[in-house]
């Protein structure tokens, strides 16, 4: 399983936390093996963002 969480702003680092916490804990409950584990902070107007795109080449090349 390959995670993704994003907040917009510095203010919402709390939000990426429980994101992370979250997806981390339905991937356990459901016995799902997590291979990647991408986050970052920024807005999702922004084309430059880089774990964004990490994670769709990997979920591309399976």
């Amino acid at each position: 399983m390959a995670l993704y969480a994003r907040v917009s702003t510095q203010k919402q680092v709390e939000n990426l936390t429980r994101q992370h916490e979250w997806l981390t804990e339905v991937c356990g409950e459901h016995g799902y093996r997590i291979v990647l584990d991408c986050s970052e902070i920024a807005s999702g107007l922004n084309d430059n963002r880089r774990q964004f795109f990490m994670f769709l080449d990997a979920a591309c090349k399976g």
